[in-house]
C-alpha cells in the first residue's frame, strides 16, 4: 500500500462559499448538506482519496515575519470555509472524485493546488 500512496499526487483544496449561503438554507437543507458531506468523506476515505480536511471558523488572523498583522472576519465574503488534502493518481483522477463535493451543489467553489512533494517532502 505504501508504494501506491507514494506514487499518487497530493492536492490541497480550499473550500470557498459565502457563510450566508449556508445559513440561508432552510434547516432541512442544512441537515442534508451536512449528511452529504459525511457521505462524501466516507466515499473518499474508502477509495483512498481522503488524507485530511476540516471546516474553518469565520475569524482568521494573518502572521508575517514581523508578527501578528491583524484579525479579521470573512463575513459575507466568498472566503475559505474549509480545506481538504486529497490524493489521486493525477489531476483528472482527482476531478472525477471531487465532482460530487457538496459545496459545489450549493454554489461554492473549490480551489485546487497540486502539492509540491519534491524538495520538502518527507517519507
Amino acid at each position: 500500500m505504501g508504494s501506491i500512496i507514494k506514487s499518487m499526487e497530493h492536492f490541497l483544496i480550499l473550500i470557498k462559499c459565502p457563510e450566508r449561503t449556508f445559513t440561508a438554507l432552510p434547516e432541512a437543507e442544512r441537515l442534508k448538506y451536512i449528511e452529504a458531506w459525511h457521505r462524501f468523506i466516507d466515499v473518499t476515505q474508502k477509495n483512498g482519496t481522503w488524507v485530511s480536511g476540516f471546516p474553518v471558523e469565520p475569524e482568521y488572523f494573518t502572521l508575517s515575519r514581523d508578527g501578528l498583522v491583524g484579525l479579521d472576519s470573512r463575513e459575507n465574503l466568498d472566503q475559505v470555509t474549509g480545506f481538504m488534502v486529497l490524493r489521486a493518481a493525477d489531476r483528472s483522477g482527482l476531478l472525477d472524485k471531487i465532482r460530487l463535493c457538496p459545496t459545489l451543489a450549493i454554489g461554492g467553489t473549490l480551489e485546487i493546488f497540486p502539492a509540491n512533494t519534491g524538495d520538502f517532502a518527507r517519507a
